[in-house]
């Protein structure tokens, strides 16, 4: 996800997942600031559906007394970042950013997709299966995605605070939440 705040974009493609300028289509505007190229994967309520949905599935198979879920292929590493600690970059960066700049929002940390899912089954209250769905696999599937988090640090000393561990708990809670209301 490219995100513009402030000018006009810069056309660098920045981060550690590319994408164009950012431009006025591509986020949020605003004046000050700089480009902003958010690398990584955010997670968070409400935001990137994959494993949210797994935890959705996960709260699903709570209330059907357990069973099994459907996952693609967990052996991929991503770079999460808490959404929480993402806002709160966006915002050091409208503050502090340099304009036309580019930096990755991201924990600097590789963890492997099979972390989460274990996670969210430790979270269960039920037992649960993991069963492979071929339709669940991607084509193609990177496998690490990592970034260098350096450059924001230096510009506005922001660091992730958020643990996976609290991250994940939060997910948990939400789609408890919502698999609860009818």
């Amino acid at each position: 996800m490219d995100v513009w705040v402030g000018g006009a974009g810069s056309g660098a493609t920045g981060g550690f997942n590319g994408g164009g300028d950012g431009g006025p289509n591509g986020g949020v505007g605003g004046g000050g600031g700089s480009d902003v190229r958010r690398g990584g994967s955010t997670l968070g309520d409400r935001v990137l559906a994959t494993y949210a949905g797994l935890a959705q599935r996960v709260a699903q198979a709570e209330i059907n007394g357990g069973g099994e879920i459907p996952v693609g292929n967990l052996t991929p590493k991503r770079d999460f970042t808490d959404v929480r600690d993402v806002v709160r970059a966006y915002r050091l960066l409208v503050l502090d950013g340099q304009p036309g700049e580019a930096y990755n929002i991201c924990s600097g940390a590789a963890v492997a997709v099979q972390q989460l899912v274990d996670a969210f089954i430790e979270l269960a209250t039920v037992d649960v299966r993991l069963t492979s769905d071929p339709d669940l696999q991607r084509p193609v599937d990177i496998p690490v995605l990592l970034g260098d988090a350096s450059k924001i640090r230096a510009a506005t000393g922001w660091t992730p605070e958020i643990p996976l561990a609290t991250t994940l708990a939060d997910l948990m809670a939400t789609a408890r939440a919502r698999v609860a209301t009818p």
